[in-house]
């Protein structure tokens, strides 16, 4: 991994606050785990793209639970030999998760408002670099009137979503 990408992820980690996820854990939040990069298939074969480089090696690096960033909050990826924690988290509304996925977008955390927005990656662009864009969808829409709106868009791709909680961290 590169140094800038170390840096900015172990800064990003520490930006992790508790969010009430696993109230029976007890412990370091954020644990440096080191994964082997075939885990990811395990994900790869549920969702019809790659993740970002900067998510696949903040998942092959890091394991955590129930992270808050201010912005989004961002699946667990609990302890473990591979990374299905991480992928049971991103299935376990199952209707959201599928219904998602039909529409373009795949979910890889929540909102920090309200715990059930989606916040997925907007895969229906074209990403140079798998830099999708970052975007919070309604949950009501999705599970009442089976229609995607977007709320707002977070950040214009993973790196930044990272970049802009690091800095507003730093500022706070």
């Amino acid at each position: 991994m590169a140094k800038e990408d170390q840096e900015l992820l172990r800064q990003f980690v520490q930006c992790f606050s508790y969010d009430g996820g696993q109230p029976e854990y007890e412990g370091d939040l954020v644990i440096p785990q080191l994964t082997d990069a075939a885990s990811l298939e395990l994900i790869y074969a549920a969702i019809p793209i790659r993740f970002p480089s900067l998510l696949e090696k903040l998942l092959l690096s890091y394991r955590w639970y129930g992270a808050d960033t201010n912005l989004c909050r961002v699946f667990p990826n609990p302890p473990g030999e591979d990374l299905t924690g991480f992928l049971s988290h991103m299935r376990s509304d199952k209707i959201m998760f599928e219904f998602c996925l039909q529409n373009g977008f795949v979910l890889f955390g929540l909102g920090p408002d309200m715990r059930h927005h989606a916040v997925c990656f907007d895969a229906r662009k074209s990403a140079h670099g798998r830099k999708y864009p970052v975007v919070k969808l309604d949950h009501e829409q999705i599970l009442c009137n089976s229609r995607i709106k977007i709320m707002e868009q977070l950040a214009k791709n993973f790196d930044e979503l990272v970049t802009l909680v690091v800095n507003q961290t730093n500022i706070d």
